[in-house]
């Protein structure tokens, strides 16, 4: 009898260590999914982050430098491309940015620039880890649309924010 009863706690015992190992595995499971979540949050955040300061950098560039963007014969979009590194030299993603200059005469008066943060390849193609595409619209008139006799207060001020989210 005592044969029987040994062999039952044994039983026993295995079937509470495999409810203990298959538990764990749930758990380790559940924080590997958590942990690439944590990672791909990141990435979509370095990725509006490339796409902002895409898109800052145009603004400010347009603002400043009279010879932005180079004018080309019968081409309104200017595009480029800037690799955004760390401290360390390492390579963080870039920024793709294009404005499209089109609109910068009457009746519109304004400049539609679009940057497209990148992270991972600089091929959108290739599967990057991360895009994130945002575009602005900047009003270019000098002077009020209603009333031409007074200064635009809002010369070179962002006039539409769109975020296209992530991709």
């Amino acid at each position: 009898m005592s044969q029987n009863r040994r062999g039952a706690v044994l039983i026993t015992v295995l079937l509470i260590s495999l409810l203990f190992l298959i538990m764990g595995m749930g758990l380790l499971s559940i924080k590997a999914t958590q942990y690439k979540v944590a990672i791909l949050e990141k990435n979509f955040s370095i990725a509006r982050t490339l796409a902002e300061a895409g898109l800052e950098e145009a603004r400010v560039k347009i603002n400043k430098d009279l010879n932005f963007p180079p004018e080309v014969a019968e081409q309104s979009i200017y595009s480029y491309t800037e690799e955004v590194v760390n401290s360390d030299g390492e390579r963080i993603g870039v920024y793709q940015v294009s404005v499209d200059m089109s609109k910068d005469k009457s009746p519109d008066y304004y400049i539609i620039i679009t940057s497209t943060g990148i992270v991972g390849t600089t091929d959108p193609s290739d599967n990057p880890l991360a895009i994130r595409s945002i575009s602005a619209r900047i009003d270019t008139a000098s002077k009020e649309r209603s009333n031409p006799l007074n200064d635009n207060g809002y010369y070179f001020r962002v006039i539409d924010y769109q975020d296209g989210g992530s991709l």
